[in-house]
């Protein structure tokens, strides 16, 4: 059996070309085999497992691909092939054609006989592989998880019993505790807010997909499709009055933390309505009266950033201090002695998240030693999708255990399974409550699968992601999880679900509907954002706020206050004699 390649260009000219064995082909084989003796011995040089190079037959058979990819050029490869049917032995005798998907040339180097990802027109995903001989054969077992690089977590770590072994060891929790936050959470009100989180969150990143598709939103987008128990735990655990710092993949972290729908999705589409004036776009979404900070430039910016709003937390409980909402959406901060102060005004925290890849960038470190310093009521919430962008994590990382890495600091971590959001909400609540009562910092690592690319314009060409996107939209949806569990113990019915999810779709309907009638941003915006005041201002004459005496009366020394105000006297004095 034979697989004929047609590559088809854009002025449709095709040229057939027969792959049946590497003998065919002597100087592309003494190519190979020279390639391939280098990379083994640069393998064994620099002690770099040999499995990570491209077997000699799957080269050959990328090599006409390849070679496409590199001239930039627009062309389709079909592979004629008998028909392959899943969880059969036997290649059956019917003829069909599969699309096969270009791919970058890393996406091979993985181990010999790196599987060929190939869809059948009209049917489901099927895997197959060429041998030496350019047969095809299909791989069994498409559903088994030894198929996929990167395996769900370990069910005896973070099941919800596994979850309460962590928080018992780590955090000092008991049974009683945990049995209380299970039955909260549990509770029929609170599981139908998870859901609706959950598919607030993935109905919203579908208008954003659409709406960027029809050239409405610009510039970087990056959607959280597969990652929805992570703004469900942010609605269930987090308050109005938490300081919110998220990473670029924000849009849902927005939604869940209560910023309007139609003001964020108005922002993404760089409207005048938008949360910034349209000035911020999709990564840049910023909400003083939630405390929302979204997107940073760089990558891992907020961990620092985050620590600041930790510290003015404590600073705030020292001086007693407590933040009051204005009616114009701004924020004060009043003497907690003159108020009628409650729970929610002083056990407030702050929280960060930040993704595997950013995790081990050197600001983590430097976080968890002022956590540990300076005990920060600080939740850093690690979004394990096992992905850099493009990077498998395992490839860069000598632990992929991030949770552990605030061992060396006293700052506590658990690890959870983003398929389950009842479980998510659960242990984020239990962190919450550890850090609310004055403990310090802690961390969690969800372990998630994205289904998108990193962004709407990439081709989506990272190692192993199609067939493990494939698998996981399959396998492990976490609303669809959600949905079979609680149907299947009658805590919901099916048409309770539908008529949330159809909630949820009006509600993204009249967001996208309020952005496409907002006005653009105006022209003179720009000037105004970089200059907010006349050049000619002079700062020293604009009124301190309200609440600055205080301040100053309880953080500054009687002996530097007299310095101070004689010191002031003496150039106003200076200054009115000219």
């Amino acid at each position: 059996m034979h697989v004929s390649f047609h590559n088809y260009d854009q002025t449709n000219h095709y040229e057939q070309q027969k792959f049946t064995s590497l003998k065919h082909y002597p100087h592309i084989l003494l190519k190979m085999k020279l390639i391939t003796l280098s990379l083994f011995a640069f393998a064994s040089e620099f002690s770099i497992p040999s499995k990570l190079f491209i077997n000699p037959s799957t080269l050959l058979h990328r090599h006409h691909i390849l070679s496409n990819h590199y001239h930039r050029e627009t062309k389709l490869f079909y592979a004629k092939v008998p028909q392959l049917k899943r969880n059969e032995s036997k290649v059956q005798d019917t003829d069909a054609f599969m699309l096969h998907q270009p791919l970058i040339p890393d996406v091979d180097i993985e181990m010999p006989g790196s599987p060929t990802f190939f869809i059948n027109e009209g049917a489901d995903a099927l895997f197959a592989t060429l041998d030496p001989e350019g047969k095809v054969h299909h791989i069994d077992g498409f559903d088994d998880e030894s198929n996929i690089m990167r395996p769900p977590p370990d069910p005896k770590l973070t099941s919800w019993d596994g979850i309460k072994r962590q928080l018992m060891s780590n955090f000092g929790f008991d049974n009683q505790d945990l049995t209380q936050i299970h039955d909260e959470i549990e509770d029929k009100e609170s599981l139908l807010s998870i859901y609706k989180s959950m598919q607030m969150a993935r109905q919203f990143e579908a208008a954003c997909n659409k709406q960027y598709m029809e050239g409405k939103i610009r510039g970087f987008m990056h959607l959280d499709n597969g990652q929805e128990s992570i703004p469900a735990m942010i609605s269930s655990v987090l308050k109005k009055e938490d300081k919110k710092f998220s990473y670029y993949r924000e849009h849902t972290h927005a939604l869940s933390s209560v910023v309007d729908p139609g003001k964020i999705m108005a922002e993404v589409c760089m409207k005048d309505t938008g949360c910034c004036q349209g000035a911020g776009g999709s990564i840049h979404i910023y909400d003083k009266q939630h405390r929302f900070q979204g997107g940073w430039a760089l990558v891992a910016e907020q961990l620092p950033y985050s620590a600041g709003a930790a510290k003015s937390i404590l600073l705030d409980s020292e001086l007693g201090l407590i933040e009051r909402d204005l009616e114009d959406g701004n924020i004060i901060k009043v003497d907690a002695s003159q108020e009628s102060s409650t729970k929610e005004d002083t056990d407030r925290i702050a929280v960060v998240f930040v993704g595997d890849g950013g995790s081990h960038n050197g600001r983590l470190p430097v976080l968890l030693n002022a956590c540990s310093k300076l005990n920060l009521p600080l939740l850093i919430v690690i979004i394990d999708n096992g992905r850099a962008i493009i990077t498998f994590t395992e490839d860069v990382a000598a632990s992929t255990m991030q949770f552990t890495l605030g061992d060396h600091y006293g700052v506590p971590g658990l690890l959870v399974d983003g398929l389950h959001a009842e479980d998510v909400a659960k242990a984020g609540r239990a962190v919450a409550s550890y850090i609310r009562s004055g403990k310090g910092a802690a961390m969690m690592q969800i372990h998630t699968y994205r289904f998108m690319g990193h962004s709407p314009a990439d081709p989506e060409h990272e190692r192993g992601r199609k067939e493990e996107k494939t698998w996981a939209r399959k396998h492990y949806d976490p609303v669809i999880a959600f949905e079979a569990k609680y149907t299947a113990c009658d805590m919901f019915t099916p048409e309770e679900l539908k008529a949330a999810k159809k909630d949820v779709q009006e509600t993204v309907k009249h967001a996208m509907n309020f952005a496409d009638n907002s006005p653009e941003p105006k022209a003179g915006l720009a000037k105004e954002l970089e200059y907010p005041t006349p050049p000619d201002t002079d700062y020293n004459k604009i009124a301190p706020p309200s609440f600055a005496e205080t301040v100053n009366e309880r953080t500054i020394s009687s002996e530097q206050r007299r310095t101070f105000i004689l010191t002031s006297t003496h150039f106003e004095r200076k200054q009115r004699m000219g």
